[in-house]
């Protein structure tokens, strides 16, 4: 029953943050393939892994990337920092942003700073995975020649980031055991606002 209830739960949360950043995000010029046709084995290829949501920040989750490995709070420790794009499919502010995150991510990987990607509508309204929005991200990721890891967002992700995001893209640093150490910043930036911002927030 507490399964259920929290499966319940996770679905609304999904469903609110869903409608919440459809609704903010500037430009969405994306085109959004949820809902397609899906066969049965396709739908259960991917099942999110169970976790323990009691963990501040992202201190404590289970979830899977986009390859279908499962992922943990452990893929924050080989960096001092790492900077969280939150976005969505739909959104081309999003996408337009993705070339100057991944220049980030190739510049200052060696110096402590990780980046890594949270794709927000990748799950159907019941919380299971999607994968034909899956595939669709894959490909947007793919042309905007990103290499850093994009995560689904799990239930401790939803409940301790997502919730805090109004719009998309927004950014958050968090530190290597996943505190979240800065404000929120809303909307993308440029590699050399990004570059300032992260001196300010990182020291790196």
């Amino acid at each position: 029953m507490k399964r259920k209830k929290g499966k319940l739960l996770f679905a609304v949360m999904l469903l609110t943050v869903t409608v919440m950043v459809l609704s903010a995000c500037g430009d969405q010029g994306g085109e959004d393939k949820s809902g397609g046709d899906q066969s049965a084995a396709a739908q259960q290829a991917w099942t999110l892994p169970e976790e323990q949501t009691e963990g501040k920040d992202l201190t404590s989750f289970k979830t899977l990337d986009l390859t279908g490995t499962e992922t943990d709070q452990s893929v924050f420790t080989n960096y001092k920092y790492t900077l969280i794009d939150v976005w969505g499919t739909y959104c081309n502010p999003c996408i337009r942003s993705m070339p100057d995150n991944e220049k980030l991510y190739q510049a200052f990987k060696d110096k402590g700073l990780g980046v890594m990607g949270i794709v927000v509508d990748a799950l159907d309204q019941s919380g299971s995975v999607d994968m034909d929005q899956v595939d669709y991200a894959k490909e947007l990721l793919d042309k905007q020649g990103v290499t850093y890891p994009v995560l689904l967002p799990s239930e401790g992700v939803m409940k301790n980031l997502v919730n805090r995001i109004s719009v998309i893209p927004s950014y958050i640093f968090v530190d290597s055991k996943g505190n979240i150490t800065s404000t929120v910043y809303e909307g993308g930036r440029s590699y050399d606002e990004w570059v300032k911002i992260i001196e300010e927030e990182t020291g790196i």
